[in-house]
């Protein structure tokens, strides 16, 4: 092999991407299938040894954004200090956690033989736990990466490749889908029980850019305040001034230690206000309602990227309307701040991982006349995801569709041995993978076949045969 010779690595999808089926939704097989084509890169031999291949998922949460307080889960309370020696470990691993869903070595029988290239095709199943590709920019990331690493020259040098792989999760997207989603309906009352509130979220599912519908009611609570006259014997009553309602995002973080579930274990959380509505309301408290109707537009991708994507679809309808008005095209650069992550991704919707979860609720803060009358109640069953209704259609054809191939697939794979079901921990609650068979490689030696193959001009009188270069 030449001094300058190295083998090149490259990832060619089977379809038009690398993830099949719908990660999440386990009748659809979610799977990565792709040819791993490894090519010297000048068409001079190669001596192979091994090939490394790995596929995790890597979570970091932002180091600002770890809670240094305790929090409870699952109703069993983790001590300050607890927390806080759990985070100082979590400080050493940089914040990060991989989660290492298929790891192989491929070891090559005939070493001696020197290869001008080879095609490996992969399947690798992904886990339902999986958790999709997201980058968050007031608490974290989660990224999965194709690893791949070739050992060649006799293991004396090593050439690396990687591919970030967009993973979303179907499973969050069933909730759109499914028509048995109810409006949340709660009535609560403030710390002293003197008021009453109901209240009512409509749409409790939303997408990254939607619109959030609320009902409220607010009055005073008959049986604690018949008797009460501090309410109504000043001459100036007590009025509710204002309504405050804020969209927050709640990152939890997990207890890694607990290798069970970590999930159900939260060393601390922290929240983020990402949109607050004020209603002036100015009206006085009685035993009679007092009615709201909210409609709050929720935005809670990258706003930048959000109007790159409405003014394409724009052009088409208002192009002519565009084109009177004005001449002038305002530009904004588009900069991922994160290389890793497609901008796309640059949003805060609802998340579930091991090292760290994102939820969303609202807080609903009512503003009265008299200060000490303040009182707030928050509700955190709110969901947020990468879809909206609009594509409803498209999300029932494509898992539809997607069940189909599955099926075709999963024949095609009993060819080679089925597809088998991997035990991993006992102790994890999700313990079983699948395991798809090895699929015949095609592998490309230097020799006279594979050059006659690719149409390639050769020298026979050398053993073996040397490729003749020619200017075209």
């Amino acid at each position: 092999m030449g001094s300058g010779t190295f083998p090149v690595i490259s990832l060619k999808p089977s379809y038009n991407s690398v993830i099949r089926g719908c990660p999440g939704i386990p009748d659809t097989l979610p799977r990565m299938e792709c040819q791993l084509q490894v090519k010297s890169n000048n068409g001079k031999p190669i001596n192979v040894s091994k090939i490394e291949i790995v596929l995790k998922t890597v979570e970091n949460i932002h180091n600002y954004s770890i809670p240094m307080n305790g929090s409870t889960g699952h109703g069993s309370l983790i001590d300050a200090s607890s927390a806080k020696l759990m985070i100082s470990k979590k400080a050493k691993n940089k914040f990060e956690h991989v989660s290492t869903h298929y790891k192989k070595n491929i070891m090559l029988n005939n070493k001696n033989k020197e290869l001008l290239g080879l095609d490996i095709p992969l399947t690798i199943a992904l886990p339902n736990n999986i958790k999709e590709t997201n980058y968050n920019r007031s608490f974290g990331s989660t990224v999965t990466v194709f690893e791949c690493s070739v050992h060649y020259d006799d293991n004396n040098h090593i050439k690396s490749f990687n591919q970030i792989v967009n993973v979303e999760k179907f499973n969050y997207l069933l909730l759109l889908v499914k028509d048995s989603i109810k409006p949340i309906e709660k009535t609560t009352f403030s710390m002293d029980k003197k008021f009453k509130i109901s209240y009512k979220i409509k749409n409790p599912v939303l997408s990254t850019h939607d619109t959030l519908h609320l009902s409220l009611q607010c009055k005073l609570n008959d049986p604690y305040t018949a008797h009460d006259t501090t309410l109504f014997k000043n001459k100036k009553k007590l009025r509710l001034k204002k309504v405050i309602i804020d969209l927050r995002e709640i990152v939890q973080v997990h207890d890694l230690s607990n290798t069970e579930d970590p999930i159900d274990y939260i060393v601390g959380s922290k929240e983020n206000i990402l949109q607050s509505y004020v209603r002036e309301v100015n009206e006085m408290v009685s035993l009679n309602e007092i009615s709201m109707d909210f409609a709050l537009k929720i935005l809670t991708k990258d706003p930048n990227y959000d109007n790159f994507t409405r003014s394409n679809r724009d052009i088409s309808t208002n192009s002519n309307s565009r084109r009177s008005s004005s001449n002038k095209i305002e530009t904004t650069l588009l900069t991922n701040k994160n290389n890793n992550i497609p901008i796309e991704y640059h949003t805060s919707t609802t998340t579930a991982g091991r090292l760290f979860s994102i939820l969303h609720g609202i807080t609903i803060k009512f503003k009265f006349s008299g200060s000490n009358k303040n009182f707030e109640i928050t509700d955190n069953n709110v969901t947020i995801l990468n879809y909206s209704k609009s594509n409803l259609r498209q999300i029932r054809n494509f898992i539809v569709e997607e069940k189909k191939t599955a099926a075709f697939a999963q024949k095609f794979y009993n060819n080679f041995g089925g597809i088998r079901v991997k035990q991993k921990s006992a102790s994890s609650t999700n313990n079983t993978i699948l395991e798809y068979p090895a699929l015949p490689p095609v592998i490309h030696y230097n020799d006279k076949e594979t050059l006659e193959k690719f149409h390639i001009e050769y020298n026979s009188s050398y053993k073996p045969p040397q490729r003749i270069p020619i200017i075209e």
